[in-house]
């Protein structure tokens, strides 16, 4: 779940294929649910490559935790210690050993009676970010607009036009 969506740029697919790249799951696999007010809080809108961004470390964050618990929950049904397990294209796997398991089975295990209190629940992850202000990469930030239909072109550097702040 994103409190962000597309609006034509593509962000569905994007999202999708960054938790496929980072989880090892299959395309068809990923349910994305984006500006949903009854499941996100708060939502940054659709704001081109900058949801992406931002969307992109909120994912990076949740996947981390995902598969942190995961490597709990991994190690209890491998009967192994937590370090020893590593996790690698949807698959947790005790090092130096074939013995694995899959990520849809260890997020199953989850709901064992006989579970560990701390592999119980969803296998989830959560994660917030929130961009407060607009950030420029130059530390004075300028552009250039041509007037129609004079062929005059104004030029501002420093403060934004649209904003009070000062230039960062």
């Amino acid at each position: 779940m994103l409190g962000t969506l597309s609006s034509g740029q593509g962000h569905a697919t994007s999202f999708a294929q960054l938790l496929v790249e980072w989880l090892g799951v299959d395309l068809a696999s990923v349910r994305l649910i984006t500006g949903d007010t009854d499941v996100t809080v708060v939502g940054g809108g659709a704001h081109s490559a900058r949801a992406l961004r931002l969307a992109a470390i909120v994912m990076a964050k949740a996947s981390d935790q995902i598969v942190e618990k995961g490597t709990r929950i991994a190690a209890w049904m491998l009967e192994a210690a937590p370090a020893d397990i590593a996790f690698s294209g949807r698959r947790f796997t005790v090092r130096g050993t074939d013995r694995s398991v899959d990520l849809f089975r260890v997020a199953a295990a989850a709901a064992h009676a006989d579970a560990p209190p701390d592999c119980r629940g969803p296998l989830d992850g959560t994660s917030d970010e929130t961009m407060p202000s607009r950030r420029f990469p130059t530390a004075r930030p300028c552009a250039r607009s041509r007037s129609i239909p004079r062929p005059a072109w104004s030029t501002w550097c420093g403060t934004p036009p649209w904003t009070t702040a000062a230039a960062p």
